[in-house]
């Protein structure tokens, strides 16, 4: 029984769960580069540099690569089984 109430570790290997994860974790990504693209301009305006503008949204791309790292990796890295 995990110490805390509220640890993930119980669902290590649910299926359903780590799916729902993964979805949440991918909109998470996309939201946040929608965000990066919204926020590009106004900053760039607020700061007069217009390559903020340029560099913003494709900095912002990470955010949603980074996104759709499987569960899998994440579980693994928890279990210390980085290969």
């Amino acid at each position: 029984m995990p110490s805390c109430p509220y640890s993930v570790s119980i669902h290590d290997s649910d299926p359903l769960y780590l799916d729902t994860a993964w979805t949440l974790q991918v909109g998470r990504g996309l939201m946040l580069w929608g965000l990066t693209i919204a926020l590009a301009l106004p900053v760039a305006d607020f700061f007069n540099e217009l390559l903020l503008a340029i560099i913003s949204p494709n900095a912002g791309v990470e955010l949603a690569i980074n996104g759709l790292m499987p569960t899998r990796v994440a579980t693994a890295m928890r279990h210390l089984l980085v290969a």
